[in-house]
């Protein structure tokens, strides 16, 4: 009878969905999770180039990304962005923004670039007007883009001169510093590999600079066999592999490593140089993990010049096989499109142009820091994959989903602690901002169905008295009307711990099926507490026993 009695209680503990949001288009919304939904979207205007974290920095710096009620106040239509008449108009009457306007109007609609009314309490057009003026800036100052501020010092002086009116530089530097030092984001897996040009184009001075940098950026992880997995390759006209991911597996072994390479000299095989590395380097004999350990792995390719061999067959080849890379071109002798071709999309996250190389560890090492954080780890189908997730940090993803079918979540959360669920078939990094529907995990098993199909509904269903169930649609028709012959698309779930909880240990199960599953009825929300869930890990143990 007691056990009844709990298990009535136990029923009470279910977990909740809640239908498609987009903050990025209701106007007076705020918060770092709608500026970074807003960067994210602007990434797929290809023509914008990579702005090194520069529209965020302004974002925080005009308005604390919409918090500040004193500023929004004073300028209630400037937005996140605090866009002014200045900027508005040099945006409306430029001739020279016209392609850029044209692509963005195909990629976000018209709405977005009707900026006659001078309103951007919508965050994304606010976002975007910041953006359109950046551009416009290095256009008609500079006659150029390619050289965009890179480091906080450059942004803060291009922000006084050229973005406020009354705004001082070290304000610029000092909040910015301080903001990114405190919220400095973790990884706790990754597999990265580092590509370096040791061609005789270079020199050895260069070269050098090449190595501090990879010394600078691995510093900023936990190298351990657990943890973060490094390892690093020259090219030139032939490979010189100094070291493989199961080879220097603490910071200090693989500095050592690192600085006593040798400089080759020779020719520039870039596409020779990433074949060697992805049938070689990215193979769990060489010490990369299988999926189910849950590491992201990411490739980091630098060259100064074109390659003497063709990058687009090896560069497609690492991709498919679930490599992000990045792309980086040093000095004028580089071509913009090969590095293109090399980095992962969107070219403004992944492709990187810097005219010289002492701007590797000035600008670039915070950049790939910064986006090495939030790269999804592949989640193979019908496997248990671990996540741990300190309090406040999130957690990223990427799971296929068949076409007409659905796939099945299960998540087994083993310490006690919350933790909120975004799911997206479109963001690569959902959050409160942005989402097809979320969920809430706590203590226990929790299990969710997504059903592909054309347009993003939420249901939820108790389906048992330890754990719940929902079944969701994810759209699949814009990843359809691209390639009607696709088995499968990815979809991009995000686990966001709570902050003030204890780290979240847990594993995740992706189970896909070419049959559609049914779902329940939208139903109640109930969230639980630390309290609660103590209690409902106390219940469980009390059914495990005979009573």
């Amino acid at each position: 009878m007691l056990k009844y009695l709990l298990g009535a209680i136990l029923f009470l503990g279910f977990t909740y969905c809640r239908a498609q949001t987009d903050l990025t288009l209701v106007p007076g919304s705020s918060g770092e999770d709608v500026v970074d939904a807003c960067i994210q979207k602007l990434s797929a205007i290809s023509l914008f180039s990579n702005d090194y974290g520069f529209l965020k920095r302004i974002a925080l710096v005009e308005s604390k990304f919409g918090s500040n009620s004193t500023v929004i106040n004073a300028n209630p239509t400037g937005g996140i962005w605090q866009i002014t008449t200045k900027i508005s108009q040099a945006i409306s009457n430029s001739t020279i923004l016209q392609a850029i306007l044209k692509q963005t109007e195909i990629v976000l609609g018209s709405d977005i670039i009707d900026f006659v009314d001078g309103d951007f309490r919508i965050p994304l057009k606010s976002a975007l007007a910041a953006r359109l003026y950046i551009e416009y800036v290095q256009l008609t100052e500079f006659a150029q883009i390619i050289d965009i501020p890179g480091t906080v010092v450059e942004q803060a002086n291009w922000w006084s001169q050229y973005y406020t009116s009354n705004g001082q530089s070290n304000y610029f530097k000092t909040t910015v510093t301080n903001y990114e030092n405190a919220n400095r984001c973790t990884v706790s897996k990754m597999d990265l590999y580092f590509l370096l040009d040791g061609s005789g184009s270079i020199g050895p001075s260069d070269f050098q600079q090449s190595l501090d940098f990879v010394n600078q950026l691995a510093s900023e992880f936990n190298i351990s066999s657990e943890q973060v997995r490094t390892g690093l390759t020259i090219y030139s006209s032939s490979n010189y592999p100094i070291s493989q991911f199961d080879q220097h597996q603490n910071n200090s072994a693989f500095s050592d490593a690192v600085t006593n390479t040798n400089y080759p000299g020779g020719g520039t095989n870039t596409g020779e140089g990433i074949e060697f590395v992805r049938t070689t380097m990215f193979n769990t004999s060489t010490g990369m993990r299988p999926l189910a350990d849950g590491a992201p792995r990411i490739l980091l390719v630098l060259t100064d010049g074109q390659s003497g061999d063709n990058v687009t067959g090896p560069s497609a080849a690492i991709k498919a096989d679930g490599v992000t890379v990045f792309g980086v071109g040093v000095g004028s002798g580089f071509v913009e499109n090969e590095i293109r071709e090399i980095a992962s999309d969107p070219d403004s996250d992944y492709a990187f142009g810097l005219s010289q190389f002492d701007q590797l560890v000035n600008i670039l090492k915070d950049r790939v820091s910064v986006q090495a954080c939030k790269i999804p780890a592949l989640i193979p189908d019908d496997t248990e994959v671990p996540i741990t997730i300190d309090s406040g940090d999130a957690h990223y993803s990427e799971v296929q989903m068949p076409t007409n079918g659905s796939i099945e979540l299960s998540y087994t959360v083993t310490t006690i602690a919350t933790a909120t669920v975004y799911v997206s078939s479109s963001t690569t990094n959902p959050s409160s901002a942005v989402f097809d529907f979320f969920f809430e995990l706590q203590f226990g098993v929790t299990v969710v169905t997504i059903n592909s199909g054309e347009t993003a509904t939420s249901a939820v269903e108790l389906v048992s008295n330890t754990y719940a169930s929902s079944s969701s649609s994810i759209s699949s028709r814009k990843k359809r009307a691209a390639d009607n012959t696709m088995t499968s698309y990815p979809v991009y779930v995000t686990v966001k711990a709570a902050a003030g909880d204890q780290s979240l240990e847990a594993t995740v199960k992706a189970t896909g099926s070419n049959t559609r599953s049914k779902g329940g009825t939208a139903s109640g929300i109930h969230k639980l507490s630390w309290m609660t869930a103590l209690i409902l890990a106390l219940l469980v143990w009390i059914l495990s026993v005979d009573i």
